[in-house]
């Protein structure tokens, strides 16, 4: 799954690349130039352009639904996503009546949930067909992102909104844009798009990795970086080796809990040694 920076580079190439198809030729406008000349043109460029930007908020949305329950089952801290996603569906947890059952944990009450949750909030998005307010509504709040739009770049994307679902469903449009205004609506719907990217970018660093600095093991005394000082007195970590790496977590482990943990930390310093890689070429 491609980060919010990787998704927003991607619509931004794909944009400028349909806009040099499509638009450029016609910038700017020759008065001698008719709509008749350029109204195939914009039609490709509005169509392609909305489906960009559809794509790019329905992976947004995916990225930030599984930081959120990863996050939960990772470290049992939750967040205003996991708490709009359980809340979104009218999740809830039954007890049994009897006296003698099989107990459940909490946990594991709140992982069904979130479970319930994914699969539910997946299908809205699979079934989710478009980038207008109304659509990023559907997929951002439920994430907990919050969807603020100034009303330039609301109006923008109801514009944007209304030219695909012209060309899309009738085959043609009332009037035809002119190269410039379809330009300024695509342009203004990217700005936003990067604040949506800087606002995931946020939430993700909660369960990014964060190096703290070097621990050194001197005279049978781990020497903690001064980074560590945030953290209270008192707390309990426990160590665990995966693949030769030594990591810290805040105890107490569980086995459904550590196996997550494995996992998510493969993946994490994979990525994370990756990023080393390429700095120091």
């Amino acid at each position: 799954m491609k980060d919010p920076d990787q998704l927003y580079e991607t619509l931004s190439e794909l944009l400028d690349e349909y806009k040099n198809k499509f638009i450029i030729r016609f910038l700017p406008v020759d008065p001698q130039v008719g709509p008749d000349e350029y109204e195939l043109d914009i039609k490709a460029y509005c169509l392609m352009s909305h489906a960009a930007f559809e794509e790019y908020y329905e992976q947004i949305a995916l990225i930030v639904m599984k930081i959120s329950i990863d996050y939960w089952l990772l470290h049992r801290i939750s967040s205003d996503s996991a708490i709009m996603l359980i809340s979104r569906y009218g999740l809830s947890y039954d007890l049994p009546e009897e006296d003698e059952v099989q107990e459940t944990k909490v946990y594991d009450h709140i992982r069904l949930m979130l479970e319930k949750a994914k699969s539910r909030f997946s299908t809205d998005v699979y079934n989710s067909h478009g980038a207008s307010p109304k659509h990023l509504r559907s997929l951002l709040i439920p994430v907990g992102i919050d969807f603020l739009p100034d009303p330039i770049s609301s109006n923008s994307m109801i514009q944007l909104a209304k030219q695909r679902g012209t060309y899309a469903h009738h085959g043609f449009a009332r009037s035809v844009l002119s190269p410039e205004d379809a330009v300024k609506y695509v342009e203004d719907c990217l700005k936003f798009a990067k604040e949506i990217s800087n606002k995931v970018k946020h939430k993700a660093q909660g369960g990014a990795i964060k190096y703290l600095g070097t621990v050194k093991k001197e005279k049978g005394q781990v020497m903690m970086p001064d980074t560590f000082q945030e953290v209270e007195d008192g707390r309990v970590f426990e160590a665990i080796e995966i693949g030769g790496d030594i990591l810290l977590l805040a105890g107490p482990l569980e086995k459904e809990r550590l196996v997550r943990i494995e996992e998510l930390a493969k993946e994490s310093i994979k990525k994370h040694r990756a990023t080393l890689e390429v700095l120091a070429r």
